[in-house]
């Protein structure tokens, strides 16, 4: 699965990478959403699902709420695209970022992911912690 819709697990470290405007890390970007809540570890699994670290569940993309949303490039190869998402846990409600990739170097588990995630940007615009920033 290797369409340029976003999805996809990160090859590079977060030291590599670099949020497509400035000179932010992937850390960086992450403390961003910590600063404003995003501060469990969610991450993906196969088949669609979320981890949540705070309650140990197992939930599927179609049941995440999305509420904010970061892309990221990699410094020196811009092919090493990744989103950080603000998700909540549809267990316990435990607000977190999520970092997948997307495009070509995606992985399959993040793409797949990432597609079965109730997301439709033709009706609505995510928060960007990143950008409330500056």
């Amino acid at each position: 699965m290797n369409d340029s819709t976003p999805s996809g697990s990160a090859t590079s470290s977060p030291s590599s990478s670099r949020a497509d405007a400035g000179d932010l890390t992937l850390v960086d970007v992450l403390q961003a959403f910590a600063d404003v809540g995003y501060s469990a570890n969610h991450g993906v699994r196969p088949n669609a699902e979320l981890h949540c670290d705070v309650c140990a569940s197992v939930s599927p993309a179609e049941l995440v709420e999305v509420s904010a949303l970061h892309r990221v490039e990699g410094a020196s190869n811009p092919a090493e695209m990744q989103m950080v998402i603000g998700s909540s846990c549809p267990r316990c409600a435990a607000r977190g970022a999520l970092v997948v990739g997307f495009g070509p170097e995606a992985s399959d588990d993040d793409q797949t992911f990432v597609m079965a995630l109730p997301l439709d940007h033709s009706e609505r615009r995510f928060r960007d912690p990143v950008a409330e920033r500056s």
